[in-house]
């Protein structure tokens, strides 16, 4: 005979007391998902699914690649615009 596990369901409040965990154990969601019993890629999803404004690692890592190099072109435009200014403010001999 072979067991079938049986689903736990959570409610609303249980999953946002574990997300609010996260915090309080300084991030740490997988000894958070130790503590609670739980599995850490289900508290993960949770987490996803209450806090929006935490994004995947590899959607911040294209947003700071995107700002870096914003960063890049708005520093050549100021080097350029530098060059420019000394050139024009020259005394005429």
């Amino acid at each position: 005979m072979t067991g079938k596990a049986t689903r736990r369901h959570y409610d609303a409040e249980f999953k946002q007391n574990a997300v609010d965990l996260i915090v309080l154990n300084d991030g740490k969601l997988t000894k958070t998902a130790n503590d609670l019993g739980i599995n850490a890629n289900t508290l993960c999803r949770w987490k996803r699914e209450l806090q929006p404004e935490f994004k995947s690692e590899s959607e911040s890592e294209g947003h700071i690649k995107s700002l870096k190099k914003q960063l890049k072109n708005a520093e050549l435009e100021r080097d350029i615009l530098k060059k420019a200014l000394a050139i024009f403010s020259r005394q005429p001999e």
